[in-house]
């Protein structure tokens, strides 16, 4: 009876390891995460729910299932920072009500146009000017991600890559193909945009990074990268019915 209880705890100690290595996982998250932290939630305290995230990860870890640990880690680290921030509630008070208006005007523009509405039509259907729209589509894209489901997509990845040895051919040609369209969505995007999407998904940059490196501060990050991926997305989702028609 005594020898498995030393191989549990000779395997115990390996998954801390595991996770200590990897430590720098819960930084890159918190860092990256495309949301305005509002000041009552101290990134100190996230660091510590994502570590928590990352002990889960090395404790649950099968490596039978094929993907790597830092990909498994990513999102474990990622979840529990979101479950945190959704437990908070990020947005401001009385930011709900205009939400929900947006949110309305996007459905009546998807049932009668097919599409999103732009930045100015959003701001002649709510009567207000360019710069709070920019603020509303940032806390939308905040509340569609703390909504969403923890998965890697285009317009939530943290540019950690993922595995793609063991991704079989067919679907390693439709990822090529969805990157194709994506490539082409964001050269359509205004140059500022550009540049922000590229820095934070291609070049892996912090969002305080790229506030440094563009002059403005984080938040207007948030702000510009919120309009670039709600662009970005609104033209994929136009390709793909294009494609389908």
């Amino acid at each position: 009876m005594g020898i498995p209880v030393i191989d549990d705890i000779l395997d115990q100690a390996a998954r801390d390891a595991l996770a200590l290595r990897h430590l720098d996982l819960v930084g890159r998250v918190v860092g990256r995460l495309p949301i305005r932290i509002p000041p009552e939630i101290d990134r100190d305290d996230l660091i510590s729910v994502g570590t928590l995230g990352l002990l889960k990860a090395a404790r649950t870890y099968e490596p039978a299932r094929g993907a790597s640990f830092r990909t498994f880690a990513f999102l474990a680290i990622r979840a529990a920072v979101l479950d945190e921030l959704r437990r908070c509630d990020p947005l401001p008070r009385g930011a709900r009500a205009r939400l929900k208006e947006l949110l309305d005007l996007e459905r009546e523009f998807r049932a009668t146009r097919g599409r999103l509405p732009t930045p100015d039509e959003i701001a002649l259907a709510l009567n207000i000017g360019a710069t709070q729209v920019a603020a509303l589509l940032a806390q939308s894209e905040e509340d569609r991600l703390l909504r969403s489901s923890v998965t890697l997509d285009v317009a939530h990845a943290c540019a950690e890559p993922i595995d793609t040895a063991a991704v079989e051919p067919s679907e390693r040609a439709a990822r090529n193909e969805e990157l194709e369209l994506v490539q082409q969505a964001i050269a359509g995007l205004a140059q500022r945009e550009r540049q922000v999407f590229v820095l934070y998904f291609s070049e892996g940059l912090y969002l305080k990074e790229i506030g440094d490196v563009l002059g403005v501060t984080e938040s207007r990050v948030c702000q510009i990268l919120a309009c670039a991926q709600r662009k970005v997305r609104a033209r994929l989702a136009s390709r793909r019915k294009d494609g389908h028609a």
